[in-house]
């Protein structure tokens, strides 16, 4: 993705420490400054806005739509436990009944 100016706005990442990137010769970045910097770059594409943090949500959501395991997910999200996750996006899995049904009597 390029910014308005035209320039790859990760150029300056030199390497990754955990989980988050590093920049050449630089303090770590402030998240509201990340924050910022993607609104400025998804207005620039004319996407529909959305916040930094709705990526988290997109990402957990589509994992479990996907079938990946919710212990795996909440891992990935940092959450205390499987039951905040499935608190949280419990409704992205409403067919499991069905499917567990189904497995019953195929069985």
């Amino acid at each position: 993705m390029r910014g308005a100016a035209g320039r790859c706005p990760w150029r300056s990442v030199r390497s990754w420490r955990g989980d988050r990137p590093q920049r050449r010769g630089a303090a770590p970045w402030n998240p509201d400054a990340v924050g910022w910097s993607f609104a400025r770059e998804v207005e620039a594409t004319k996407l529909p806005r959305i916040r930094f943090h709705d990526l988290r949500h997109s990402h957990a959501t589509h994992l479990l739509a996907a079938g990946t395991n919710v212990k795996l997910v909440s891992e990935r999200l940092g959450h205390a436990t499987v039951a905040f996750t499935l608190d949280t996006y419990g409704h992205v899995l409403p067919g499991q009944q069905a499917d567990a049904v189904a497995a019953l009597v195929d069985a």
